[in-house]
């Protein structure tokens, strides 16, 4: 009986040395210690915010440390440091520049924007065999479980009664622009939400061309298909 008790005496004493370790800190919002935290908090900043006021002489030890010098770099240290000084851990972009590999939309979400898109707005991409199979394609993942493979408006989500029929291509919007075709897929619509995020401008566009084929606007090309009629790269055409 004593070994029993004597037993149980060191696994309490163990579980509540293992309970101070893990559970006390003096950090109020420290889990304690954790076993393998691996990657669960990034040592990194959260964008955009402070990390206070730096101090200069650190600014300039870390300048120096990457090969600038005092007396020759006093100038442009100097504008580094004011910039830095505040604190921020990243900065917002400069006014009017547009990030690598986006393009400028130039049209508003508005009813105004719509109808100019409508008019303006055109395919940028030649028109083959291959970026139309690519719309379909595309179509098939982003669009038809509510716009149905016809475009009837009759997908496998309105037939669940998830959403409410969106207007058909050979009906209502047979004669749909397609510059206000590809604006729905940027901003969304209605019940649409924007696919912007999603499907990139080309990608878009050669939806755009799939969905004439379904309003029954496209002929066949004037060739098949080949390399030589590949999309070129990502841009929006404006009508002049």
């Amino acid at each position: 009986m004593n070994r029993i008790f004597k037993y149980i005496g060191k696994i309490s004493l163990v579980a509540v040395l293992a309970s101070g370790m893990f559970a006390c800190t003096s950090d109020p919002n420290s889990p304690g210690v954790e076993y393998m935290p691996d990657m669960y908090r990034s040592p990194s900043y959260e964008t955009y915010t402070k990390k206070g006021d730096l101090d200069s002489a650190a600014i300039y030890e870390r300048l120096e440390g990457k090969g600038y010098n005092i007396e020759t770099d006093a100038v442009e240290m100097a504008a580094i440091y004011n910039l830095l000084k505040g604190g921020n851990t990243s900065f917002l972009p400069a006014k009017g520049t547009v990030a690598e590999g986006f393009l400028p939309f130039p049209y508003a979400n508005d009813t105004t924007g719509y109808a100019k898109a409508g008019r303006e707005l055109k395919n940028p991409l030649h028109f083959s065999d291959t970026v139309l199979a690519q719309g379909k394609e595309l179509f098939e993942i982003f669009c038809d479980h509510c716009h149905g493979a016809k475009g009837e408006g009759d997908g496998k989500m309105v037939q669940n009664d998830k959403f409410p029929a969106p207007p058909s291509y050979t009906a209502a919007l047979k004669d749909l622009p397609e510059g206000q075709i590809f604006f729905t897929m940027h901003y969304g619509k209605g019940m649409m939400g924007s696919h912007a995020s999603q499907i990139s401008q080309k990608e878009r566009w050669k939806i755009v061309y799939y969905v004439q084929s379904l309003q029954g606007k496209l002929a066949k090309p004037t060739a098949s298909d080949s390399s030589s009629v590949a999309a070129p790269a990502d841009s929006l055409q404006v009508k002049k």
